[in-house]
Formats: C-alpha cells, sequence, structure tokens
C-alpha cells in the first residue's frame, strides 16, 4: 500500500507475477491442508518466492518514504523509529521493533515519553522493544525517537500467576492458565462463567470416516483425553504490558501460551507455541460465558454471517463448527464478548459458551498433517453494547495488521514528522486497497462496508484530487465519482464494495 506514496518506480511486473502464484495457490485442497505430501514441497517453494517479493516491495516502499521524512530529533534524541500504519483509520497501537538492549526510553515526535520496555518475542524469542504509538495518522507514518537513560516511569500492569488487571479489564486464573473471572470495568458486567471457566483447553479423538482432512464428525466429543496438569509463571511486568505464562506438556506435544494484557487495552491476548504431534486429535478451546443470546456472528470475506447458538433442529446440529476469519462475537443487549485471531478459522458456540478450534492431525492424505511447530494468537475482547458499537472490526485488524516499524538515523526531510495519505470516514468502512492501477498511473482505492448498514463515506487524502471516477473489479467500466478538493465522497449500502480510480495531483 504504501509504495504508491514512495516515489520511484512501482514493481508493478514483479507484484503481479507474486499475486498470480498466490491466486494458483488458493485451490481448496491447497488451502486446508487436504492434499498429498509432494503437493506441500511445491507450494511451499511457491510461497516462499512470492513471500520474497512482496517483502522486497515493501521494505523499498518503506525505505522511500523514510529518506523524504524529517526524522531528527531534540537535543539528546537518539535514533528515530518511524512507525507505519496501513489502516485507512488513525489508531492507538503497541508497536515491536528490534533493538539492543539497555537503559532507554522512548518519545514522541512532540518529545513527551511514551511507554516502552523489553520482551522476548513469543516467536523469534529474540529481546525486542515494544513502546506505545497513540494517534498513528491513517494510512500515514509518526516518528518517534529513542534516547538513552530512564525516562518518566509508567505504572505497570497489574499481574500475579493468577491476575492481570488494568482500568478497563481484571482477569483472574486458577493454576491451570484457565479464566475464572473476566471483568469488563467499563460496563461492570461478569463475562465469564466461574464454575466452567474460559480458555479451556480439550482434546478429542478425531476419527470422522474416509476424508479425515476434510470433515469433522459430530460425534467427536464421545471421546476426550486428559491434558490436565499446567505450570503458571510471571513472565512480563511493565508499563507497556505484562504476562502470565502457562506450559503444559501432554502426550507427545508442548503448549506454551503466554497471556498478555496491554496498559490501556481491553483485549486479552494468548500468544501460543504448540509442537503438535498428535495424530487423529483435535485441539480446542473453550470459553464458558455469561452471554444469553440466541444468535453468534462470524467474520467472513467482506461482511458476517449469523448462526444459531442452539441445537433445536436438524439444521443448526449440522452447523456445530462454522468457518470464519478474524473473529467471532456473542452478544446481548447490554454487553458482549468478541474472541479475535489471526489463523485459526474454526469456531462453535452453543448456548453461551464459545470455542476456537487450534489443530487436528489428519492421517490421510498426509500422514504427516500438521505435525510440526505452530504460533498463532486469539484474543478476548470484552465490549459493551454490540460488536458494531464496539469496534470489534477495527480489533481485530489490529491483530492481523500490526504496525510497522522502522529504525533510522536522524536527517532532514521534507515531510513533517506525522502524516496520513488516505482516510476513510465512515462507520463500518474498511479501506481494502490501494495500488496502482493496472493501465495507468493512476491510483486504485477499494472499500467495504461490513456493518450491514447504509452511511455516508468521505475518503480524505494527502494531495488534491484531479480526476476520479468509480470502477469495477477488473479497473473497467467507469462511471461518475463525486470529489473536491482532496476528499471522495459516496453513499454506501450494507456490504457494499466499491472501487474508484483516484488521480491525485502529487
Amino acid at each position: 500500500m504504501f509504495s504508491c506514496f514512495a516515489g520511484g518506480s512501482y514493481p508493478q511486473v514483479e507484484i503481479t507475477r507474486g499475486w498470480k502464484t498466490v491466486l494458483l495457490n488458493q485451490f481448496h485442497d491447497s488451502l486446508p491442508g487436504s492434499h498429498i505430501p509432494p503437493v506441500y514441497l511445491d507450494l511451499q517453494e511457491a510461497y516462499v518466492e512470492a513471500v520474497g517479493t512482496g517483502k522486497k516491495a515493501l521494505t523499498a516502499a518503506l525505505d522511500g518514504m523514510v529518506a523524504q521524512i524529517d526524522t531528527r530529533g531534540g537535543a539528546g534524541a537518539g535514533e528515530a523509529v518511524v512507525v507505519f500504519n496501513s489502516l485507512g483509520h488513525g489508531r492507538d497501537t503497541v508497536v515491536q521493533v528490534e533493538y539492543p538492549e539497555r537503559a532507554l526510553h522512548v518519545v514522541d515526535e512532540r518529545g513527551a515519553d511514551v511507554p516502552s520496555q523489553f520482551i522476548t518475542h513469543y516467536e523469534t524469542g529474540k529481546r525486542v522493544l515494544v513502546f506505545v504509538a497513540s494517534a498513528l495518522p491513517a494510512v500515514g507514518y509518526k516518528v518517534f525517537h529513542v534516547v538513552d537513560g530512564p525516562g518518566k516511569a509508567f505504572p505497570a500492569v497489574k499481574v500475579a500467576k493468577d491476575l492481570l488487571e488494568n482500568a478497563l479489564v481484571k482477569v483472574r486464573f486458577n493454576g491451570e492458565g484457565q479464566i475464572v473471572e473476566l471483568l469488563d470495568k467499563k460496563t461492570g458486567r461478569q463475562c465469564m462463567d466461574a464454575t466452567k471457566k474460559g480458555n479451556v483447553f480439550q482434546l478429542y479423538e478425531d476419527v470422522p470416516g474416509k476424508y479425515e482432512a476434510w470433515d469433522i464428525a459430530p460425534s467427536y466429543t464421545d471421546v476426550e483425553f486428559d491434558i490436565s496438569g499446567a505450570t503458571v509463571t510471571v513472565v512480563e511486568e511493565g508499563p507497556v504490558r505484562s504476562a502470565i505464562e502457562v506450559r503444559r506438556n501432554f502426550r507427545d506435544s508442548k503448549v506454551i501460551q503466554r497471556i498478555v494484557l496491554g496498559q490501556d487495552s481491553a483485549r486479552v491476548d494468548f500468544e501460543t507455541w504448540i509442537d503438535w504431534h498428535e495424530q487423529q486429535k483435535l485441539l480446542k478451546t473453550r470459553f464458558h460465558t455469561t452471554i444469553n443470546t440466541r444468535l453468534a456472528t462470524y467474520d467472513i470475506a467482506y461482511g458476517n454471517i449469523q448462526r444459531s447458538t442452539y441445537r433445536n433442529n436438524s439444521f443448526d446440529e449440522a452447523k456445530f463448527e462454522v468457518p470464519a476469519h478474524q473473529w467471532m462475537d456473542l452478544s446481548q443487549a447490554d454487553f458482549g464478548l468478541s474472541l479475535l485471531n489471526d489463523c485459526k478459522y474454526g469456531h462453535e458456540a452453543f448456548g453461551q459458551m464459545m470455542a476456537l478450534t487450534l489443530l487436528r492431525g489428519p492421517i490421510s492424505p498426509d500422514p504427516m498433517s500438521d505435525q510440526e511447530e505452530h504460533w498463532f494468537t486469539y484474543s478476548l475482547y470484552p465490549h459493551g453494547l454490540s460488536w458494531r458499537e464496539a469496534g470489534t472490526v477495527d480489533r481485530a485488524l489490529d491483530l492481523n495488521t500490526p504496525a510497522l516499524a522502522c529504525v533510522t538515523k536522524g536527517h532532514a526531510g521534507a515531510w513533517p514528522k506525522a502524516r496520513g495519505f488516505v482516510e476513510v470516514v465512515g462507520d463500518g468502512v474498511t479501506l481494502e486497497a490501494v495500488k496502482k492501477a493496472e493501465k495507468s498511473d493512476d491510483l486504485i482505492v477499494r472499500l467495504v462496508e461490513r456493518h450491514g448498514a447504509s452511511s455516508d463515506v468521505t475518503v480524505k487524502f494527502a494531495f488534491a484530487i484531479q480526476d476520479a471516477g468509480e470502477v469495477n473489479l477488473l479497473e473497467r467500466e467507469e462511471t461518475a465519482a463525486t470529489w473536491k478538493g482532496d476528499a471522495l465522497s459516496f453513499f454506501v449500502k450494507p456490504y457494499e464494495i466499491r472501487t474508484f480510480r483516484v488521480r491525485l495531483a502529487r
């Protein structure tokens, strides 16, 4: 996305080649793990090449932008960290960057201290600097500086082996790392059933028959294996985030899970590593909530679906496992709970329970399916009212699209220390693509309505619009668009996808 504003040549040939490789490998057996083993060797080789192409283009775009930014700091300021936000709305988030560990503090573009600390990254094992990046501009950047020596002291997020707490939420755990209390302080609501608990790992026998890699039989719960026995320790305590770590060994597998709470966040993250060596088994995590609702909502591409939380007929019984992308939600009239994830797509809701399928171990057609290490994160987000008012879509985007940080020396530049390039103003509308047009140097901007509502939308650009039109997904059949100055405006219908060609005065 940033390459459209970075200057220099746009690597259209390379991006197109990489994108076609990704599309080629969207075949239905390629995605879910239901191919024979040799296919995945080819897939891995193809994806390594495509990902390498994307990383090369992204690095060149970010470097091109950083070179144009004024990254000079005040007296005593060390290196600059330029934080990029690719989302179409501004946000507050936590940034991670590899940096030599020493006594230091981080300041924003005005020189004000921001909370920071060093942690061990759960996936790479490297020590990284994390800090709070507030008010990041939409599709833009903001400059921070690393300063040697201690800075302002910020209070740490409360943590103990059985507790994580900040001003927004309070979470209590038992000795298994299971949640016995989840209090949303803003609403005063208790979200978890203390007797049945939350984040309950359960391992089941999974032998659905002939089509092992494709199916989950509704009878899988008939045989469950005991995987109790965990150790809980405090592993992080700081002003940005605190965490406990839950270690669990069962059968031939191991789980290390870091449960994290940020200082100003209502989102509880479960950063998870599993060394999985189970065959014909299914692993779920379940959350037994206090929420009363007949329907659960599930995120899908460019929209959402609802399914019953009860199984009163054969149709609902058949929908016990529901595919979803970045989140699912249970909400009653006054509060709710969203379950977010960054790569796990099998969901379940039954009564007041919500669940996420973490891993399976089919032996046909690939007897070694998923027999390896896995890293993933899922999150709980308690909220008032419905998922729409609570901004669940934005929380899921923040988890799945982290801000990018580039470390650079202080230098002069024509661009200011904070700047946004594209901002979407309109409830429930997300920016899905900003790219160079296929047959011109204009921009293609694609937006989607995700709340199932109609609204007026304005898209603001950093430059004046010279010309604009609306096109279809193939960038053809152009019709007139409404624009004035640097703003494009339109009326969007529920779940509508809109694509515009925009020529900017740059």
